[in-house]
């Protein structure tokens, strides 16, 4: 597959040798090569739209709506019978763009709001990270004025002017992906409508997966998301679909196999160009919005992607078709007829005893992550037979682990990984699922090799879940 991608049409490459991207990375087996990385939620910010072009964008007040190709400010006059029924639409619009004086003029209150629309608002409480509203910077551009005038006008017309519109994302039940609905990037969801709309326009898929707790899905929304400038490259040049792997493992796990395919790694936030009928032929993680670290920048890559579907049309096809060959050969594989042999586990332990860092525990090299089940299959090899190898591994890597900064000390519990070799940066993303493998494998280490100090961890992993992850209504938050 790599020599395969030395000739791709696509004239951009990964950075130069030993050179990583940043953020979060994938998590890899051990007879993997280290991958890309991984990344956080996109906040949204109240950013207007109708820059670039714009090519089904739903409409807001109801009917249809033809696509907009000017720049700039977007006015959208619209013909309504019942003053009642405007005066819920003006709500509901100003429930999406204005917040709290709405809330104050309409008569409700947040974060229960009942005014005439009857609409709660479903961003009020909104997470970003600590604070209580969108992110604001200095470099970016004041939103347009609004004017949404109310009441009967001659002939029972009414003008309602200067609406900025939400693209597809607003209507769907990921928190992830509402996050995005007012990116000037007109985003669709995953589903047969992005894919008729690319076959009808002759352009490309853009694919963007990412997850709610990526640090560095972040970063990419804000850098380029929320640019209208790149947004307009996006829109014009390609059919732009937005997935929560959270929601979607199935469509991430498919296209994350031809990303590593084509790079070597992996991770999230993760970029993948497609044929419309879903064929891969071009991928990767982050990039940045200007070059940066050996890495070209998103409107770098978005160029070549374009130029290489206009000009070398057929080069691609032969590679989404290579592809998508590659992919069908991962999922085609068969179970033994039998059950594994009884050897099996002493030559895992084997293997992880060799590719153990002996002076600060782990597996392989940085970013590095808490190899849980790993630990456990260790454990469960030490548990029959008490050799001194395996338990010096255990021994090194949970106490290395416990004392690094990967640790939280204070809270209890683990963040995702640690971003060098010792433990001691962590990435700031703590996981549901990996507090709950921790704590058990800390557990066990207890109970099989009898130090009361995995027993402490353990405890204040599993307090830290039942008082920060756990929903007032039952069940548990995913991460934070």
């Amino acid at each position: 597959e790599h020599e395969h991608l030395a000739q791709s049409p696509v004239a951009i490459r990964p950075g130069p040798a030993g050179v990583k991207p940043p953020g979060c990375y994938r998590r890899r087996s051990h007879d993997e090569q280290p991958r890309g990385h991984s990344g956080g939620e996109g906040e949204a910010r109240h950013r207007s739209q109708g820059e670039g072009e714009q090519h089904g964008r739903p409409d807001l007040l109801g009917g249809s709506q033809a696509p907009t190709h000017q720049a700039g400010r977007t006015d959208a006059f619209r013909t309504i019978g019942s003053t009642q029924a405007v005066r819920q639409i003006v709500c509901v619009v100003d429930c999406h763009l204005e917040g709290q004086g709405h809330h104050q003029r309409c008569g409700g209150s947040p974060p229960d709001h009942t005014g005439p629309c009857g609409h709660r608002r479903p961003n009020q409480n909104r997470d970003y990270g600590g604070r209580k509203g969108p992110r604001s910077r200095p470099e970016d551009p004041p939103s347009h004025p609004r004017s949404l005038p109310v009441g009967p006008v001659p002939g029972g017309r009414l003008v309602v002017s200067r609406v900025r519109a939400v693209n597809l994302l607003a209507g769907e039940s990921s928190p992830y992906l509402r996050q995005h609905a007012d990116n000037p990037v007109h985003w669709y969801p995953w589903g047969e409508a992005a894919r008729a709309a690319a076959a009808e326009r002759d352009v490309p898929l853009l694919l963007s997966v990412g997850y709610s707790a990526c640090h560095w899905c972040h970063v990419m929304a804000h850098e380029s998301f929320e640019n209208p400038e790149i947004a307009a490259q996006m829109n014009a040049g390609f059919v732009n679909v937005k997935v929560d792997r959270e929601e979607r493992p199935d469509v991430d796990s498919i296209y994350m196999d031809a990303v590593t395919t084509l790079t070597g790694r992996g991770g999230w936030p993760m970029t993948v160009f497609c044929h419309p009928d879903g064929r891969p032929f071009h991928g990767g993680t982050y990039w940045p919005n200007r070059p940066r670290g050996g890495m070209p920048s998103f409107p770098q890559v978005l160029s070549a992607v374009r130029e290489a579907w206009d000009q070398r049309r057929n080069d691609l096809e032969g590679l989404g078709d290579h592809l998508t060959a590659t992919m069908a050969r991962h999922g085609d594989l068969r179970p033994a007829d039998g059950p594994p042999p009884a050897n099996t586990l002493a030559t895992a332990v084997a293997h992880l005893v060799a590719q153990h860092d002996d002076e600060w525990g782990g597996f392989g090299g940085a970013p590095k992550f808490p190899q849980a089940m790993s630990l456990e299959a260790l454990l469960r090899h030490v548990a029959r037979s008490p050799e001194a190898e395996p338990i010096r591994v255990l021994t090194t890597t949970l106490d290395a682990m416990a004392a690094g900064g990967m640790h939280d000390h204070l809270g209890g519990g683990f963040a995702r990984y640690s971003v060098d070799p010792y433990w001691l940066v962590p990435h700031f993303e703590k996981m549901l699922y990996d507090n709950a493998l921790l704590a058990r494998v800390y557990l066990h280490g207890w109970r099989v090799l009898g130090h009361r100090r995995w027993l402490q961890v353990a405890t204040a992993a599993i307090d830290y879940v039942l008082r920060d992850l756990r929903h007032p209504d039952g069940g548990f938050f995913s991460a934070e």
